[in-house]
């Protein structure tokens, strides 16, 4: 398994948690590409713990 992925409802709720993840140890992941990794109907932010875990977190458009 490469990673785990999680509804985390709107673009708003995506956005508050990848401003707040490196308070909490954890890493931006595709810092160049985010929101958009997945492509333009794919809004995500991609997270990678202390343990390199790694979490997507998907907003419904």
């Amino acid at each position: 398994m490469s990673h785990l992925a999680f509804h985390f409802g709107t673009t708003a709720d995506v956005d508050v948690l990848w401003s707040a993840v490196p308070r909490f140890g954890w890493k931006h992941l595709y810092a160049d590409r985010h929101p958009w990794v997945g492509g333009e109907e794919h809004y995500a932010a991609f997270v990678e713990s202390g343990e390199q875990s790694m979490v997507e977190l998907v907003a419904t458009l």
